[in-house]
């Protein structure tokens, strides 16, 4: 059982930080838009949260 935990535990841990690593990518992907003769940068805004 105590094993159990341990290991239910460190997924906790890794699951927590996964979400943070994503929700940290999403703040720093941005779109390129080409408007007439030159690109530019949007953030990407996602639709289904």
């Amino acid at each position: 059982l105590e094993k159990a935990i341990e290991i239910f535990e460190r997924g906790v841990t890794l699951s927590d930080r996964c979400r943070k690593e994503l929700e940290d990518a999403e703040t720093r992907v941005e779109i390129l838009l080409k408007r007439g003769d030159k690109i530019e940068a949007e953030p990407f805004k996602p639709t289904n949260e």
